[in-house]
């Protein structure tokens, strides 16, 4: 019926296989494009590893701060008691047992174990502390032991020594003392002050034969008479509690809150005093605690900065007063405990110059 129905299907089946093969052909195109891509993709992160593993220094092995700390740590794992008996054997001090009734081998095993060991370095860099007199035969002003100078007998005496020694540096102070005991002939109490003043006057009877300033000779005074009235005594200030006896110091012209530090540490040497308004101690904490203070330079302020310097030392607490003498130490140490802050300003002054 249809003469050339044969001839239409079959070309409409190879139009159709023809087709077919095209679209498998698109296929394939479409897949290696795909895959190529994803090649493409995968060789560039690869690139990108490759380079940042170029660009990044390998890390060392271990660096100095791991060496200190495995150092630190190993210390801080040996056995601390043994290793004060060390220190105190080193430094000559045989009676740990202050006058004050507290131990000193308890003392710098605690502060030793305190804050994660932070004070060993120091401890074991400097020694036992000597600025304890009841330990020792003597010391002289900045805490040393020597036979040479002669220590206050009883808390008149080492009053008037503070005064006398006030903003000088440590062999001036201990020449002080000596030129003032020398004027009492070597006798000086109360009564030998007020007895001096009468004769010759403040001027000629007390301050010039001592090498006094106004200011120093008049607080001598006024102790002397504090005593002489039976306002202060040596029982009181050796028996009485810590705030009862600063409250009562403070009410003598010429003495302040760093007077009564030092009295309360040298020579009461009561075990948690920490003189924040020394110096010295300030610079000590600014140095090996890192601390930036509200002062130029990150200098640390007695008052706007005493609860940052707190903190610091919290932990060490009952035993600040053997903290202090550290601070004392580091202070005296140039060029090895400063801060990062006290580096740059001191390359800053070399750029200047």
């Amino acid at each position: 019926v249809f003469p050339n129905a044969e001839v239409t299907i079959a070309n409409m089946v190879t139009t159709r296989s023809r087709k077919r093969s095209y679209d498998s052909i698109e296929e394939g195109k479409a897949t290696d494009k795909k895959d190529g891509n994803r090649a493409s993709d995968e060789a560039s992160k690869k690139t990108r590893r490759t380079n940042r593993n170029e660009q990044t220094p390998a890390k060392p092995e271990t660096t100095a701060k791991e060496t200190d700390m495995k150092q630190l740590k190993s210390i801080k794992d040996a056995d601390i008691p043994k290793f004060v008996d060390k220190l105190l054997k080193e430094a000559g001090i045989e009676a740990t047992k202050t006058q004050n009734g507290w131990c000193l081998k308890d003392a710098m095993t605690h502060i030793l174990k305190a804050d994660n060991g932070r004070m060993f370095p120091l401890v074991e860099q400097h020694g036992a502390p000597k600025i304890f007199a009841s330990l020792h035969h003597c010391k002289n002003s900045t805490g040393e032991a020597t036979e040479a100078a002669t220590e206050p007998k009883n808390c008149f005496e080492s009053l008037c020594r503070i005064v006398a020694g006030q903003q000088l540096a440590g062999a001036a102070a201990s020449a002080m003392w000596r030129r003032l005991l020398e004027t009492a002939d070597g006798k000086l109490t109360a009564e030998k002050v007020l007895e001096l003043v009468e004769k010759g006057g403040l001027e000629e009877g007390l301050r010039k034969p001592a090498g006094l300033s106004n200011a120093k000779a008049r607080s001598i005074v006024n102790i002397a008479q504090a005593f002489h009235k039976g306002d202060l005594s040596e029982a009181f200030l050796k028996k009485s509690e810590e705030q009862r006896i600063r409250k009562e110091l403070i009410k003598i012209k010429g003495i302040g809150p760093w007077s009564c530090d030092m009295f309360c540490m040298f020579f009461l040497e009561l075990p948690d005093v920490f003189p924040v308004g020394d110096l010295g101690v300030r610079v000590g904490m600014k140095k090996y605690f890192n601390l930036k203070g509200s002062y130029k330079h990150g200098y640390l302020c007695q008052k706007k900065d005493l609860e940052k310097m707190e903190n610091a030392v919290g932990s060490f607490a009952p035993y600040r007063s053997v903290v202090a003498y550290y601070m004392w130490k580091v202070a005296d140490t140039k060029d090895v405990y400063h801060s990062n802050s006290d580096s740059k300003s001191q390359s800053a002054k070399k750029r200047k110059t």
